[in-house]
């Protein structure tokens, strides 16, 4: 992989920190704790250069399934399909000492994903010891009450991303009767308590014309939502591929997407939109890498292929095992695809591809 791509990367995540520091003109009692995370995310930019110095690519974000337990059984949940192993998941001590490793690192940002994180309250809670790690939280925030949002006031870092469908009718449909109403109390919670905190939209050929409107988005920033998450809808089966997104629906998203970073006072993510920015698919640690509920080290949380685990490796020898390399080495052969995800839609070259990885290296 070429260094100069690695520090674009690095560089438009500072980018990315400058455009959070904005929100601190919403939420003026916050402008010491952006100061600061801009300035652990810059020492994090400079170790993650250095270690480039030593060919070591390190990722600038890390996502963490801590957990495969769910309190809800939404439709089409990619994790209960792709990750199904009954054996033993992380723990306290392995997870303290995969982000003490990711913070020695460089790795600057760390996604908590399930599952349903709160689940595992006692790891979110581990979490308190990192604060030069921003920590969004993926959450769909059913089991966050009172002594939850009293931690999150107390440790900024930890920022709840709460998953949503589109409007009440789609959320209810997708996740349970009464999830957007909790989800909208939440949302009122949050904001009395000054809280930074972002919401996960999953982009559907259904919900589309729905989300991607601005009014629905003006809506959930008036709200106080300060960061926003478009995840295109990755098809677990035949069955569920009518969701995937229409090549025109693509295209104005990428649009829209645009007007709203021009003209709205919050962060907007895409995945894997934004990626085409930076030449493609950014997992394998390109631009980040995945670690699911049983420590296994994977490129990414819809490609579970693994030859790690992060209780017998470090993360540091992780990020160069032969799987990682190998997809990296032979970026070209991935393509983005109508399904959004790289890895998924090409599964079967990817398998080739590490099957055959001493031919690449």
């Amino acid at each position: 992989m070429k260094k100069e791509l690695v520090k674009g990367l690095n560089k438009m995540v500072l980018c990315r920190v400058l455009q959070m520091l904005k929100l601190v003109f919403r939420k003026p009692m916050l402008t010491t704790f952006a100061c600061k995370v801009f300035i652990n995310q810059y020492k994090a930019y400079i170790k993650r250069k250095n270690w480039l110095i030593q060919d070591v690519n390190v990722p600038p974000v890390m996502i963490v399934s801590i957990t495969q337990k769910c309190n809800l059984q939404c439709k089409g949940c990619y994790s209960k399909v792709l990750h199904t192993s009954a054996a033993n998941e992380l723990n306290i001590a392995k997870f303290r000492q995969l982000l003490t490793e990711a913070d020695q690192l460089g790795i600057s940002t760390v996604f908590i994903a399930g599952g349903e994180p709160f689940i595992k309250k006692e790891l979110i809670n581990a979490t308190f010891d990192f604060p030069n790690i921003l920590f969004p939280i993926f959450t769909n925030g059913v089991l966050i009450d009172e002594s939850s949002i009293s931690e999150l006031a107390a440790h900024k870092n930890l920022i709840p991303i709460i998953s949503l469908e589109g409007n009440k009718i789609q959320t209810d449909d997708r996740r349970g009767n009464g999830i957007f109403d909790k989800t909208e109390q939440l949302m009122q919670r949050f904001e009395q308590t000054y809280l930074l905190w972002g919401v996960s939209i999953t982009l559907t050929s259904q919900n589309f014309n729905t989300v991607i409107n601005d009014i629905y988005i003006k809506d959930i920033i008036a709200k106080g939502c300060s960061f926003v998450f478009f995840i295109e809808y990755v098809p677990v089966d035949q069955a569920s591929e009518y969701l995937v997104l229409m090549p025109l629906q693509r295209e104005k998203l990428m649009v829209k997407l645009a007007m709203f970073k021009k003209n709205i006072n919050a962060v907007f993510f895409a995945f894997p939109g934004d990626e085409e920015k930076t030449g493609g698919c950014l997992a394998a640690g390109r631009g980040f890498i995945h670690i699911n509920a049983q420590g296994s080290v994977e490129p990414c949380p819809f490609a579970a292929f693994s030859d790690m685990q992060i209780s017998n490796s470090s993360l540091k020898s992780a990020l160069q095992s032969d799987i990682m390399k190998t997809i990296r080495a032979n970026h070209h052969l991935l393509t983005e695809t109508k399904g959004g995800c790289a890895l998924w839609a090409n599964k079967e070259i990817v398998k080739e591809m590490i099957n055959n990885a001493s031919n690449f290296q």
